[in-house]
């Protein structure tokens, strides 16, 4: 529902061109809760969780694509409305607000693939951690923030063609958003 939110906010302040301080400190606020929740419930997780977890994940079609529809909607939106108010502002303060939303757009994204791979993985296979446990979300975050991070899948093995796809578009949309992010704050030292 946050995501949600999130969603209609950043679409708001995209389509009326409104980058305005207050509207982009609550975008902020509602990500970085969002965020922090979910990084409670990592911390609170064990490992000895992950089989029920991961059965109350939505793995049908509407669950698991509309749960990762919205974190990647809020994200590319949160991130196309910074970079506007970054772009066209001039006031530090909002410019401050909108590198924040930078940050935690990129971190929803990945967070919206850590949920999506442990969904997908759950239901049909398609990675396979090392060691002898079965993964816990703190594997599944590790996965999703290294591909993000990286492009690249790390110690992780990629063993189905599906996964494989998800895993390249991951890779893709990580390289362009972090390009995109590079070449704004390239822009922004020169201004």
């Amino acid at each position: 529902m946050v995501e949600l939110v999130m969603v209609g906010l950043g679409v708001f302040m995209v389509a009326a061109d409104q980058g305005e301080f207050g509207a982009m400190a609550l975008w902020d606020l509602l990500a970085l809760a969002y965020l922090g929740a979910g990084f409670v419930a990592l911390r609170r997780s064990r490992a000895e969780d992950s089989p029920e977890y991961l059965l109350r994940t939505p793995t049908g079609f509407p669950g698991l694509r509309f749960n990762f529809l919205f974190s990647a909607m809020a994200s590319a939106i949160g991130a196309l409305a910074a970079i506007m108010t970054i772009v066209e502002k001039d006031d530090s303060d909002v410019k401050a607000v909108a590198g924040l939303a930078m940050i935690c757009a990129w971190m929803l994204l990945h967070a919206g693939y850590a949920r999506m791979y442990s969904a997908v993985d759950q239901k049909s296979g398609g990675l396979a951690f090392p060691g002898d446990q079965a993964p816990n979300r703190t594997d599944y975050m590790y996965f999703a923030f290294t591909v993000g991070a990286s492009f690249a899948a790390s110690d992780v093995s990629v063993t189905t063609r599906r996964m494989r796809w998800q895993v390249m578009v991951h890779g893709v949309a990580s390289y362009f958003y972090n390009a995109a992010v590079v070449a704004l704050a390239i822009g922004l030292l020169k201004s």
